[in-house]
């Protein structure tokens, strides 16, 4: 009961029959203690099975025939008390548990070769069944700060339940799961804006919905106004290379590689003639060296980018490039 309730056992065992008292609604039953070792806040209440609530509409009638859980417990306690009238005066229980109770425990536990985690004797002790409440409420709420540090300080807070082994693994695949979110972030591709540079607020609303991105700078990638040659850039101080503020530092053409990006028609003539380039750069790099600097940006626009637009958007975008080869300029860093 101590590790379902996280009352300490010293509490649980000078429990009063007025201070355990089922809700209104006969599923939940609540309990007035006292905490020994605490002089602040004296008279704490706390609900049986906060982590798992009652399932709705339960009867305490149902619970009753069981004690496997503690509110069923609780409730059978009570009855009994009822029935025993005043042999007991007002205590729950007919006696309080003591050291030598925890030690036959124990030695149930080592004569059925129950051992611990790490192979050794699994000894009960009464002074750790509320750290491992805590630390079983903090794994099951995934690392949920504000449901162990209700009654303890940060510092008795990191001693005793942050820093458990149990917690352990909750750390390291939060750090594995923030780590692969990040690197999903740096590595998204561009989002492609299908639509005329004259589209209607209508269109666009919708496209910004779609996209989950702002209408202002879907508007502002149809006008040019945020182009960046190949893309329009929805964020050129806020890049998921960068640290906030700082400019984007990567290449030009990794832009077909970012989340940032935003590729209209406008940017589609720019995009074959770069895709030109590189294809004729193949014959004249080695493969190493073409695969390190060009494969992921070559596969995104035959793969992400020219499939998103229409055949008759792509094939105009095509007679765009070839009619003013010598005027949709080529950084010079690619010419060398």
């Amino acid at each position: 009961m101590s590790l379902r309730l996280g009352i300490e056992s010293e509490c649980l065992d000078t429990l009063k029959v007025g201070e355990v008292k089922p809700s209104e609604d006969g599923t939940v039953m609540h309990v007035t203690y006292r905490r020994r070792r605490v002089r602040k806040r004296q008279g704490r209440s706390r609900t049986t099975d906060p982590i798992d609530p009652p399932p709705a509409g339960e009867k305490l009638a149902e619970q009753i025939g069981s004690f496997g859980t503690a509110g069923g417990l609780l409730a059978l306690m009570l009855r009994r008390a009822q029935l025993r009238g005043k042999l007991l005066g007002d205590r729950l229980w007919s006696r309080r548990i003591d050291a030598k109770d925890f030690a036959w425990y124990t030695g149930i536990l080592a004569g059925r070769g129950l051992r611990c985690d790490y192979g050794r004797e699994l000894k009960i002790d009464r002074t750790k069944f509320r750290v491992t409440y805590k630390t079983a409420k903090n794994v099951k709420s995934r690392g949920m700060l504000p449901l162990v540090a209700d009654d303890n300080t940060p510092a008795v807070r990191a001693r005793h339940y942050d820093g458990s082994e149990r917690m352990k693994p909750l750390y390291e695949q939060a750090i594995e799961d923030a780590a692969l979110e990040a690197l999903a972030y740096a590595q998204q591709g561009p989002k492609i804006v299908d639509l005329p540079s004259n589209a209607d607020d209508e269109a666009v609303s919708a496209t910004s919905d779609e996209l989950d991105i702002p209408v202002e700078q879907i508007k502002a990638a149809l006008t040019g106004e945020t182009d960046v040659w190949l893309s329009s850039c929805r964020d050129f101080y806020n890049s998921p290379f960068d640290a906030p503020g700082r400019p984007c530092s990567k290449a030009f053409f990794k832009c077909l590689g970012c989340g940032n990006a935003l590729v209209t028609r406008r940017n589609l003539p720019r995009v074959i003639r770069f895709l030109g380039h590189i294809e004729e750069k193949r014959a004249e790099m080695s493969e190493l060296d073409w695969r390190l600097k060009f494969s992921k940006t070559h596969a995104s626009i035959l793969t992400e980018i020219l499939p998103r637009f229409p055949p008759a958007i792509v094939a105009e975008a095509r007679i765009v490039a070839q009619g003013t080869d010598g005027a949709i300029h080529i950084p010079p860093e690619l010419l060398t």
